[in-house]
């Protein structure tokens, strides 16, 4: 079930609609974990889940594709998984997904997108088709945000992993950019439809996507999202400006001349640029090695709303334009400029 996150000025969206957004760069490939790449982090936020996500209100941890989980002893983690969730072409998920993805490909030193050096010595275990277990050897405060990392279909990408018998810098090649479409599945959703190198990707309604919105309708609500690739900055303000894209990210050398067309009457989509803005990225909250930074966005209306707060909560009938913080570790965890003082997400067992 999505929040409701009325005190971020969301409301109700309505099915159907497309969205078209931008890249600044084209993708290098469809596979999270093979390239750190902004446009596939930014893809990914749409195509795949992690066992936990952020609620964007307060930011305490919430489930996601685990319903509940329990820390004993400070180093043991136990996830129960959703029973009802299935990948894009309709094979069920399971725990099998879940210890592929974290001992196959994030523990995976080769891998490029992976993170060995913080899953050394940590045991994953399959306790049951729903659950798993890991084992640290120490206690790691930080741990908990791992699960945020978008989980992989086994069943997809075990030709191209160890335990399929291939060297573990095959992983790497997963889903290049000139991939089936149908071969990339995840459990967000959106899903691939197509790709036009150096020019749009199409993702597509994932019609079975498991969560929901407050009110209990089916997610998400468009049926579409396009993705223009359009590398220049000052082009995207102009595409935006034309009403061709619905929503941009804006830095901070944008900012003044955007305020000033408002302040003049000058026609902008969507109305008022946001009060709170996040202008450029800064030093990590987080003790863990940090991605390569891209921003993410949310809106103050559902209309334009972006996965964290989700095109599952949007629709096409509006456009507007904000900026708030760089993502890092995990598909965005925040980052916050110097000095400003912010509390990390409560770690907290889950429920359904």
């Amino acid at each position: 079930m999505l929040p409701a996150y009325t005190n971020l000025g969301v409301t109700a969206g309505k099915a159907g609609g497309s969205l078209t957004l931008s890249l600044a760069s084209a993708p290098q490939t469809f596979f999270y974990y093979g390239a750190i790449d902004s446009a596939i982090q930014n893809l990914a936020n749409q195509m795949f889940d992690g066992l936990i996500e952020y609620n964007l209100a307060n930011y305490q941890i919430e489930p996601a594709l685990a319903t509940r989980w329990s820390i004993t002893d400070s180093r043991i983690y136990t996830f129960d998984l959703r029973r009802d969730v299935r990948w894009h072409d309709g094979r069920p998920f399971t725990a099998d997904d879940v210890v592929f993805t974290y001992t196959q490909i994030v523990a995976n030193p080769e891998a490029r997108g992976g993170d060995a050096a913080n899953f050394e010595g940590v045991k994953i275990e399959k306790l049951g088709d729903f659950r798993v277990r890991f084992t640290l050897p120490k206690p790691a405060p930080a741990f908990i945000h791992y699960m945020r990392l978008p989980i992989m279909p086994k069943h997809k990408l075990l030709p191209f992993s160890q335990e399929g018998g291939k060297p573990r810098a095959e992983i790497n090649n997963a889903w290049p950019t000139n991939v089936n479409p149908e071969e990339v599945v995840g459990t967000g959703p959106f899903r691939l439809r197509s790709y036009t190198a150096g020019q749009q990707v199409t993702l597509v309604k994932n019609p079975n996507y498991w969560k929901r919105d407050a009110a209990g309708n089916p997610l998400p609500y468009l049926d579409q999202l396009q993705y223009l690739i359009i590398t220049d900055s000052q082009a995207r303000v102009a595409q935006f400006l034309a009403g061709n894209i619905g929503q941009i990210n804006i830095t901070g050398a944008e900012f003044p001349d955007l305020k000033r067309r408002e302040t003049q009457g000058a026609p902008v989509p969507g109305g008022a640029v946001p009060r709170a803005v996040r202008l450029a990225p800064a030093t990590s909250a987080s003790t863990t090695t940090p991605r390569t930074p891209s921003w993410r966005t949310y809106s103050k209306t559902a209309t334009s709303a972006v996965r964290y707060s989700s095109p599952s909560t949007a629709s096409a009938s509006s456009r507007t334009y904000t900026t708030v913080w760089p993502s890092g570790p995990a598909m965005g965890w925040p980052r916050f400029p110097s000095g400003t003082t912010r509390k990390w997400p409560v770690c907290k067992a889950g429920s359904t």
